[in-house]
């Protein structure tokens, strides 16, 4: 059984999409990735603190679909994106994910070395 992202999608990787699936000037978690027989594979992970969609633009044209998901807080964003990096181990994304500037946020996963 595989594992679940927990997040929306996925969407076409293109500005137009983007545009339509995501309010600008919004924090969130996204999985960059290629469709293959109908499935989604992850291959990088990340998140923006400030504005997701402006982001995501930048990799239009190196992957075929993106998911994604919108938060309120950098704190949730950070939590997330810790889970699809030890969930996942994506390929493309080798270093475990940063915390927010001026924040102490801990990974949320246990056996991780910044859950401390």
């Amino acid at each position: 059984m595989s594992a679940k992202s927990g997040l929306l999608g996925p969407v076409p990787l293109t500005a137009e999409a983007i545009a339509q699936a995501i309010e600008p000037l919004s924090i969130g978690t996204y999985a960059l990735g290629n469709l293959r027989a109908g499935r989604f594979f992850i291959r990088k992970i990340g998140r923006d603190d400030r504005d997701l969609a402006r982001q995501l633009v930048a990799f239009v044209g190196r992957y075929d679909a993106f998911k994604y998901r919108t938060y309120v807080s950098t704190r949730r964003a950070f939590e997330k994106e810790c889970r699809l990096f030890h969930d996942f181990a994506p390929p493309e994304t080798t270093a475990h994910p940063h915390r927010p500037l001026g924040t102490r946020f801990t990974c949320p996963v246990l056996s991780c070395p910044m859950s401390e």
